[in-house]
């Protein structure tokens, strides 16, 4: 018999995974709980990558019943089993009814502060044989001298070659993390751990911070990197696990981690929001932001509501919009009439602006750069066509 998710009680609700072991039939037998987040016990958050869209493996819950889960998340699942790590766990494809828009809607918003609670962040790389022998030779060999450590570098290709530092999601989980606890298989390091030893490797080969580093490694890696790009680079993935560090503002990050994968589009920018309690991106964007987590919205409304909202320099704008869609996919062959809407609208309350003026201002700055782009549309417009006569006269008279 399939589980069937019941609601989630109120807004503060979560549910976690309780590990168990195995039935006797040998599945990963486990329990779904729900719990106020400040109520519940203590707990390890999951981020990984889901790998292929199909379900594969079943997972025991009890009398309520099983459910079919990734490759990836079983191997995590029955890896825990292995080094004897029961207790409680939450991971989205579980924790979350995938099937319920109104309920991503509120627990994806919400992600931000499952990580912040979490005990302890566990970053899985996956149980692939190669990359879990390199991150235990790699590590065992990182406290020798660099003489001793020369001769390393394939072994951090294959490390760096895991998918998991490709997906945009882990941006904001590690970021937002207390604790984080690296593991590649049955091999562990905590995230300190893990970059003192990146750094160090790293620093015997100085090319290995330049993207053509891969190269070196194309291969043994060319199978592997058909689906998911070339491997990451050190300072790729540097920049990831020591972000929480850095003075940036939310729209930076967009553009920097834009690119990562993710299987919908429109969490380009749903999976970063949840940086935004980041005390150094308050300022940026606060925590009412009109860009909200709805996944009723089409990618192309979401897209300039991202625009028209996020305080981008007017100098920087132009390479935002035009990086931002190709990472998107969004094509910019019209500027959609409904933008008329952006700028009429002048809350006073907005979380963005202290003052309906420079709210309108963030709105007149990105019509203008909407108007340098226009060798790249395909449509004709005008500007008074696009936002209306009443809202353009507006714009032109102040």
């Amino acid at each position: 018999m399939g589980y069937i998710y019941e609601p989630l009680r109120t807004k503060h609700s979560i549910r976690l995974i309780k590990l168990l072991g195995r039935t006797p039939t040998g599945l990963v037998s486990c329990t779904l709980e729900q719990y106020e987040i400040d109520r519940a016990p203590p707990y390890r958050a999951l981020s990984y990558y889901w790998g292929s869209p199909a379900p594969t493996d079943e997972i025991s819950l009890g009398s309520e019943g099983s459910l079919m889960i990734h490759k990836n998340l079983w191997h995590f699942l029955d890896q825990m089993v292995l080094d004897n790590r029961a207790g409680h766990y939450w991971t989205d494809a579980l924790c979350i009814d995938q099937k319920s828009v109104e309920e991503k809607n509120h627990q994806v918003a919400y992600m931000g502060e499952v990580y912040r609670q979490a005990r302890e962040v566990i970053m899985w790389l996956g149980r692939e044989r190669r990359a879990q022998d390199s991150m235990s030779i790699l590590f065992e060999h990182v406290a020798m001298s660099p003489r001793h450590r020369c001769g390393r570098q394939r072994d951090l290709a294959d490390l760096l070659a895991v998918p998991y530092w490709k997906r945009l999601w882990v941006v904001q989980e590690i970021a937002l993390a207390r604790s984080v606890l690296v593991i590649c298989g049955s091999v562990s390091l905590r995230k300190k751990d893990f970059t003192t030893a990146l750094i160090r490797c790293a620093e015997d080969t100085y090319t290995y911070f330049q993207d053509q580093w891969v190269n070196l490694q194309a291969s043994r890696t060319e199978q592997r990197d058909s689906d998911i790009g070339p491997p990451a680079t050190v300072s790729q993935v540097l920049r990831l696990v020591t972000l929480e560090r850095k003075q940036q503002p939310l729209w930076q990050l967009i553009s920097t981690f834009s690119q990562g994968i993710c299987s919908d589009p429109r969490d380009k920018v749903f999976g970063l929001l949840g940086l935004r309690s980041l005390p150094h991106l308050r300022s940026t964007m606060a925590e009412g932001s009109p860009i909200m987590v709805d996944y009723h919205r089409s990618l192309n409304d979401m897209f300039w509501d991202v625009i028209f909202n996020c305080p981008v320099p007017e100098d920087k704008m132009q390479n935002f919009i035009l990086e931002l869609s190709r990472n998107m996919s969004i094509s910019l062959d019209r500027i959609p009439s409904s933008l008329g809407d952006y700028v009429s609208r002048r809350d006073t309350s907005s979380p963005l602006t202290q003052t309906r003026d420079t709210a309108l201002q963030t709105r007149t700055t990105a019509l203008h750069i909407a108007r340098t782009i226009k060798p790249l549309l395909t449509a004709p417009y005008s500007s008074e066509d696009v936002y209306g006569h009443d809202a353009y006269s507006e714009l032109v008279s102040r």
